[in-house]
């Protein structure tokens, strides 16, 4: 009896986690007190706090441990400093939320950021929520408690898709039954997450309404660039491989992922994109004339790159 009694409120507890809000840390002590005391005063109270710290060396530890103590929602995991793409990794892992949400340590969210996220991802059945943000320098004071106006939800389109994660809110179970992971590099780990799971998604609603404040902050984690195009670029074939991996490479999504590809790239400098139109085209799997044919939108432009880079 009392293991039944135990294995009910398990049960009870996994499910009442609506969100998981996994945020890398690195040398924040001077933002993550902002960036938690707006998450743990979110209106939405079923959520789990997950603070990965990727090898800090200042105060932060000291700082998020009596976070941790006061508020039990809140799971703390140390490693050595791997950047924020391995970090978010490891959060996804650990998380147990029905949706997942990622900020950085400087940012904050509007204080009902989770609870209007939530109440539209459960009223329109979608795999992901996307919202917009408010850009404000480090030493602006900002007021993210005030009153939000009626808004509208706004079709989908293929405009600022790419680039970002902390904008919005995701269906768990798509990232881990497809393993969608982030990169490990140091700047732009965000992109390779999108071009990976846009494919995978049904359903995307964009809520047109300001919900997160994202801090301006020279050497964040988020404007660390080394490299940037070159080991975007080199990520390309573990984009393709999470496709193939998990079956996603059809006719059928032709479009998605041409739209994955080429918002990725869209960045590169011009060398960059023609190495890449000639590694696509020796995709053969999804370089064909059948494959390309039901890329709607790109078909065009994929028979202008292969006319292009014919002769190189």
């Amino acid at each position: 009896m009392l293991v039944y009694f135990i294995f009910l409120n398990l049960i009870f507890f996994f499910k009442s986690i609506k969100i998981s809000v996994i945020i890398p840390i690195f040398n924040a002590e001077k933002y993550i007190s902002d960036c938690l005391e707006s998450i743990i005063n979110q209106t939405l109270k079923d959520i789990e706090i997950i603070l990965i710290d990727d090898g800090s060396n200042d105060k932060t530890a000291k700082i998020i441990n009596k976070y941790a103590k006061k508020d039990k929602r809140i799971i703390i995991f140390r490693q050595k400093n791997k950047g924020a793409g391995a970090a978010r990794n490891k959060g996804i892992q650990i998380s147990r939320g029905e949706y997942i949400s990622f900020i950085d340590s400087d940012d904050m969210f509007h204080y009902k950021t989770l609870e209007i996220s939530y109440e539209n991802l459960i009223k329109y059945n979608s795999d992901i929520v996307l919202f917009f943000g408010r850009n404000f320098k480090k030493k602006q004071n900002i007021k993210i408690n005030e009153n939000i106006e009626p808004f509208k939800i706004k079709n989908f389109t293929m405009k600022g898709w790419c680039c970002v994660t902390w904008n919005r809110v995701w269906r768990a179970s798509i990232i881990k039954k497809n393993n969608i992971t982030f990169g490990t590099i140091k700047s732009g780990e965000d992109n390779i997450f999108n071009a990976k799971i846009f494919p995978f998604l049904n359903k995307i609603i964009i809520l047109d309404v300001k919900l997160v404040y994202h801090r301006l902050v020279k050497g964040s984690l988020s404007s660390y660039i080394e490299n940037k195009t070159l080991n975007l670029y080199n990520s390309i074939p573990s984009i393709i491989e999470t496709w193939k991996i998990n079956n996603i490479i059809n006719v059928k999504n032709s479009e998605k992922i041409f739209f994955a590809l080429f918002d990725f790239i869209k960045f590169f400098n011009k060398r960059y994109k023609i190495m890449f139109y000639q590694y696509l085209i020796k995709q053969k799997l999804i370089y064909n004339n059948k494959f390309i044919s039901n890329a709607g939108r790109f078909k065009d432009f994929l028979k202008k790159i292969e006319l292009e880079t014919s002769t190189l």
